[in-house]
């Protein structure tokens, strides 16, 4: 691992790029008009700072200068605010407007070359350093300093900073670690270097340092030990959370261990911020391409190609993205500009040729006269490409002209390549998906491809042969793994996968014995149980995935995985996790997951009283936001909206420092009686935050509900982006709402012409229904549905306009592909008793009541057929 990564903030030209960590801490905002002189500002926010309570800090000051605009103090104050909450650029800036007055204030110095190391100006932090730097004391200036010499492979530097500033008997924890980060630098061991970053304990200040977080996350992110990497990296989204970019090497670090979901969530915070940020549009692509949500991925693919990251992995997958939702027009240019510079053969360039097959208005003769002659089977495989592509788009003169080409060799091996594909069709490996394509390449060239991480092509491969029942090939693939990369985790996995899949279960629990001796990870105690309870060792199963929770006390999964066996098992033993989450009178993260413990056994009483009892003045923290919003939604599901209004009372006049639990709130709050409340809250955030549309649209939407469409028509002007789905719907909407008919048909229509999405579909139908244009409104959606077969709701509507014979035929379609689709059977139940068939309604509903019991329009459909 070259040294220089762990302190580097550039940004390397790979598939999911690393940044340096930055970001995130969980504060409480509040106001302050106290009159202050410089003195008295300074004392208090000293004590604001050292409690953590930035933004409270942040707007004192600002207070402050309000009418004190030429106070330098204040002005280094505000930065220091700034920077503790990772607004480096902003930081900087009150700095600059400083200009030539002096500064006598260590603190100031060593929050801006923070900055300065964060935002890599490695020159303006080294010419500054000149400047104030004190030969007889160390600081943290110093060791930024000796950071970004590393960085700029000055090493000589960074050693006369020890020779010349640490001496002998300086035991100081920061002293160390520049110590331990110079030896690194020089080549040094880095188990020393690991021991060292973990013997720093949570007490020890250094731990709290957020330099010290970074250069920790970015060490185990870069040496691929990503548990730990994960570990620093929250830590320090607990400190600078307004810079933002740093999640995106955290979202690879999750991607890396298959946190998906946990992953997109954050994906999804840094896309509220910056709607445009090619890289996060990226891994936003590539995490729906894991869960196969092709469709969705798209618009994100090609936003980060817009954007500028035009990467050829990015136009490769956009390519084979709209490949895979039959969009050859574009998979042709973004193919051909991917493979521009490519000479030879690729499995790409084959899937670009059978794309020009398929394209409309394709013409044979050019085509053909483009290929190769065949010489050797890449030859053969592209021109199997074009005649496949020829025939599917029912091209007979085409696929003639390529029979006619491929006759023409004299080769026998190619003749007989002609036949195997004349007897079984093109090759299985096309057929399996762009996903299957990418990962075996990723594989074959040992690196990442396109957006996949060469771990989840491994996961998606290995997924692939034992989907295909090829065990022994993918046990053996993933042994070699294990063994050549010395029991890493995801190859771990993988290869305990084939080894349950081949019935080997004692070999899996061997495996992960022997995984844990090399590093002892909660997911291998987690995996241990799955395995045991596959041979119905009960009480092994749960004191497996036990020792993963006291591993990983704060897991849901593992909590969740606990619940399930212990209650299936029926040994549920509140003790352990009351004992193991004792210290939530002090800590809100364990109060939180014992509120959920008891959430998910049904007690939401005691679930409640948990959080209620968490002391924050023994913690001597203010409540985390996370926190109130846990307890709100507790009251929210209790019943108690009295209770659930205080609790967020907190946030109706000050904006949240996290964003990504805005919705959360919003939506609590719009459950209330009235809808006010959800509208102010909303209107404030949009206020705070105008680049956020999210807020916007939610804000619009709230007025929409409370039958104000003038205002939420006022509020949607406001956005720049007038050419969004969400935006286009809720204006027609509005517009619908209003009586103004023909221009909600024009919105609608230009939604779902820009878009192709269900709801803008649905939305354009139902309104073709409501002024009378039925024939458009079918057409509508029956062509919808020749390219989304998969659409439910497209056909519910259409059932909802045909007659009674033709709804029973479409729900008794959709239940052939979801025969649990309660929606589905209960209108089909109906429909039958209605049509004099109650005999057969009768067992429709009587599955659909013990689906969903509690639904009130499966309970009043049932009560009507069952009382004739």
């Amino acid at each position: 691992m070259p040294w220089q990564n762990i302190f580097s903030l550039s940004l390397p030209q790979i598939s999911i790029i690393r940044l340096i960590s930055i970001v995130l801490a969980i504060v409480y905002i509040a106001g302050c008009a106290k009159e202050h002189t410089e003195e008295s500002l300074t004392s208090e926010v000293e004590t604001l700072l050292e409690e953590k309570k930035y933004s409270q800090a942040e707007l004192i000051i600002k207070s402050f200068l309000v009418n004190n605009t030429e106070s330098a103090l204040s002005r280094a104050l505000l930065m220091e605010a700034l920077v503790e909450q990772g607004d480096y650029n902003n930081g900087v800036l009150q700095w600059d407007k400083i200009g030539n007055t002096s500064i006598d204030r260590q603190a100031s110095y060593d929050r801006l070359l923070e900055a300065y190391y964060f935002l890599a100006q490695d020159q303006l932090a080294i010419s500054f350093y000149e400047t104030i730097h004190d030969a007889n004391t160390f600081s943290k200036s110093d060791f930024l300093i000796a950071l970004i010499s590393m960085r700029q492979n000055d090493i000589s530097s960074a050693k006369k900073i020890i020779e010349d500033k640490i001496s002998a008997d300086n035991g100081t924890s920061i002293a160390q670690f520049l110590v331990h980060s110079v030896e690194l630098a020089q080549g040094g061991d880095k188990e020393k270097f690991s021991a060292f970053i973990k013997s720093i304990d949570k007490s020890n200040a250094l731990y709290d340092w957020p330099v010290f977080q970074s250069v920790a996350a970015n060490f185990f992110y870069n040496d691929l030990v990503f548990d730990d990497a994960e570990v620093y990296f929250d830590s320090y989204l607990q400190h600078r959370k307004k810079h933002f970019e740093v999640y995106l090497t955290f979202i690879d670090s999750l991607i890396r261990q298959n946190s998906i979901g946990k992953a997109e969530q954050y994906i999804d915070y840094v896309l509220q911020i910056s709607a445009s940020q090619p890289i996060a549009n990226q891994q936003k692509a590539h995490v729906l391409l894991t869960q196969n949500r092709v469709q969705e991925a798209k618009p994100f693919i090609e936003r980060a190609i817009s954007n500028g990251y035009g990467t050829r992995d990015n136009y490769l997958a956009a390519g084979l993205i709209n490949f895979n939702l039959k969009n050859y027009e574009q998979t042709i240019g973004h193919l051909e500009r991917a493979l521009q510079d490519l000479s030879g053969y690729s499995e790409y360039q084959r899937i670009l040729d059978y794309a020009k097959a398929r394209a409309s208005g394709a013409e044979a003769t050019s085509i053909v006269d483009n290929l190769p002659e065949i010489e050797d089977y890449s030859d053969l495989n592209r021109i199997l490409a074009v005649l496949k592509g020829f025939e599917d788009s029912g091209n007979d003169l085409g696929a003639n002209q390529i029979v006619n080409h491929i006759a023409k060799t004299k080769t026998s091996n190619v003749r007989l390549g002609l036949e195997t594909y004349l007897r079984d069709g093109i090759s299985n490996e096309s057929e399996l998906g762009n996903v299957i394509l990418l990962a075996k390449d990723a594989i074959n060239k040992n690196e990442g491809r396109q957006g996949l991480t060469l771990d989840k092509a491994k996961i998606i491969y290995i997924s692939h042969l034992l989907t295909e029942k090829k065990l022994t090939e993918a046990t053996a693939m993933a042994k070699d793994w294990v063994e050549k990369y010395n029991f890493a985790m995801v190859d771990v996995l993988l290869y305990v996968d084939t080894l349950i899949a081949n019935q080997q279960h004692e070999d899996a629990l061997y495996t992960l014995l022997e995984a844990k001796k090399v590093r002892d990870l909660a997911v291998y105690h987690s995996r241990e149980a799955s395995v045991y309870v596959q041979l119905e060792q009960n009480e092994k199963a749960i004191s497996s995935v036990k020792n993963a929770l006291s591993l990983s006390p704060y897991s849901s999964e593992y909590l969740r995985q606990y619940l399930l066996l212990s209650v299936s098992f029926d040994e549920q033993d509140d003790e352990f996790i009351t004992n193991l989450l004792s210290d939530y009178k002090s800590n809100q993260i364990s109060a939180i997951q014992l509120s959920l413990y008891y959430t998910l056994v049904g007690n939401l009483e005691r679930s409640i009283s948990v959080l209620k009892e968490v002391n924050f003045e023994e913690s001597n923290q203010e409540p985390f936001e996370s926190y109130s919003v846990v307890l709100a939604q507790r009251y929210q599901v209790a019943g108690d909206i009295e209770n659930m209004k205080a609790v967020l009372e907190r946030f109706q006049k000050t904006p949240l420092t996290d964003i990504r639990l805005a919705d959360d709130i919003g939506y609590l709050l719009s459950k209330t009686d009235s809808k006010n409340e959800a509208i102010r809250f909303y209107s404030l955030l949009a206020d705070t935050y105008p680049a956020n549309t999210t807020f916007t649209l939610a804000l619009a939407n709230l007025h929409i509900e409370n039958k104000d469409n003038n205002s939420a028509l006022k509020v949607l002007s406001s956005m720049e982006d007038k050419n969004s789905s969400r935006y286009l719907q809720l204006s027609g909407i509005a517009n619908r709402n209003k009586g103004e008919l023909g221009a909600a048909r024009t919105l609608f229509s230009r939604a779902f012409k820009n878009h192709k999405d269900e709801t803008s579909m649905l939305l354009l139908a139902e309104h073709l229904y409501l002024i009378g244009e039925i024939g458009n409104a079918n057409k509508l959606i029956s062509d919808y549905l020749l390219v989304n077969p998969e659409s439910t709701q497209a056909r519910f509507l259409l059932a909802s306009k045909s007659t009674p014979e033709g709804a029973i035929n479409i729900y008794e379609e959709v239940l052939g592909k979801e025969p649990n689709n309660v929606f589905a059977l209960t209108n089909l139940a109906w429909l039958e008793h209605e049509s004099g068939n109650t005999p057969k309604a009768k067992p429709i509903i009587e599955k659909a009541i013990a689906l969903a019991p509690e639904n009130e329009g499966v309970k009043n459909t049932y009560n009507s057929i069952f009382s004739k």
